[in-house]
């Protein structure tokens, strides 16, 4: 993220030391340049986002992966509706504030893309065993209910991470009553 913030900076600098008009002009292949790596760099940002802590195997990746996709791009393309990518863009090329657009981005995007989109694939590879919750994604863990947290068999580490059920009720939606009966 350092090289990102570095030409967020330049970018701001430019900004508050040239007239724009001169950007546009004089400068305008440089100027262009940098904005159009500080587009894909956020791109990037928030693609890392999204999906950071996402663990698909590797035999359902054919079938799955299409599916989570589908599912994040819905949410992608509800938040651009809603106005949430221009806000973001806002608060790059405006503000300069890296930290306000990822957690912008975090907040729309990748908390409700790991819910809605990865979520139901989480909890189908969860299910009782021996009275505790494991999970195929989290080998040698068990969720532990009173912290809200996977834990480590030697309860020394612990990862955080979707809890095995919903708590809203909808577990059955998801095809994953079984699991949990």
């Amino acid at each position: 993220m350092d090289p990102y913030r570095k030409n967020v900076d330049i970018l701001r600098k430019n900004r508050e030391n040239v007239p724009l008009a001169e950007l546009k002009t004089k400068y305008a292949n440089g100027y262009l340049q940098i904005c159009e790596k500080i587009k894909e760099q956020t791109k990037s940002a928030i693609s890392a986002l999204i999906t950071d802590g996402m663990i698909i195997l590797t035999a359902d990746q054919a079938e799955e992966l299409p599916k989570i996709v589908s599912e994040i791009q819905k949410i992608i393309d509800q938040e651009t509706a809603a106005g949430t990518m221009k806000e973001i863009s806002r608060l790059i090329f405006s503000k300069f504030d890296v930290d306000q657009a990822m957690d912008l981005a975090a907040e729309k995007l990748a908390r409700p893309a790991f819910e809605k989109a990865y979520g139901p694939y989480f909890r189908k590879k969860c299910r009782l065993q021996e009275g505790k919750y494991v999970c195929d994604l989290l080998p040698g863990m068990t969720w532990n209910e009173e912290n809200g947290v996977w834990m480590a068999a030697d309860g020394m580490s612990f990862t955080l991470m979707l809890p095995p059920i919903q708590r809203d009720g909808k577990e059955k939606e998801n095809g994953n009553q079984e699991n949990h009966e």
